[in-house]
């Protein structure tokens, strides 16, 4: 997003990408595309802020399907992350199952957003009715779970994890056959707590059952 004379060359080549998967006939593969070297001290600048906007503008013009845009910039390698566990769970038929049972868990907790990460940080799953506490979550969830690796791996076990950053966050891992997990939940009413605690036996094995065969068809 800082070098605009080189688009041109881009989207030349993202173009002869698309114009070879329509000659083979082949099934369109699902897109992530990645609006690169978005550094935060540039993020709020004029210019690359109309660079990516002309971006957009051209990808719509050049494909007829769906696609996803994230910006991204190595000094942020969770923006990195975000973009690739979108690109993973497109691979997986068991991902909408994954949100419908996050999402039940929203509305039974009244919770305001809920993700789902494995150690590397990489979002299996993410569901939120409220923009500013997704937002939140999304700056917290990393650095908790690289926190939380940590301490696991020096035998220091975490049950919970409960702060007040403009609402409450909640954060837990879940060890899932033998594979560790972590549930980051933000809900702006701290009384839900006991709602939280009730349902996360019953979330916990929703959660197990489906990534025992999450990449299988």
């Amino acid at each position: 997003m800082q070098d605009s004379k080189r688009f041109a060359e881009s989207f030349q080549y993202f173009s002869e990408i698309i114009d070879f998967f329509k000659k083979i006939n082949q099934k369109f593969p699902h897109l992530v595309i990645c609006l690169h070297k978005v550094d935060p001290d540039l993020v709020n600048n004029p210019q690359i802020q109309a660079n990516i906007q002309e971006c957009e503008k051209t990808l719509q013009d050049l494909i007829d399907v769906n696609c996803i845009t994230f910006q991204t910039t190595i000094y942020n390698n969770w923006s990195v992350r975000k973009a690739f566990s979108k690109g993973l769970l497109k691979l997986s038929p068991k991902s909408t199952l994954l949100d419908t049972i996050l999402e039940d868990f929203l509305s039974i907790t009244k919770s305001d957003t809920v993700l789902l990460l494995d150690t590397d940080a990489l979002v299996f799953s993410e569901m939120t009715h409220d923009p500013e506490s997704y937002q939140i979550s999304n700056i917290l969830s990393p650095h908790l779970a690289t926190m939380a690796d940590k301490l696991l791996k020096y035998g220091k076990e975490i049950e919970v994890f409960e702060g007040k950053i403009g609402g409450w966050i909640y954060f837990k891992p879940l060890f899932i056959r033998q594979k560790t997990f972590y549930l980051v939940i933000f809900n702006k009413k701290s009384d839900s707590f006991e709602e939280i605690n009730f349902a996360l036996p019953q979330l916990t094995e929703k959660i197990a059952n489906t990534l025992q065969t999450f990449f299988v068809g």
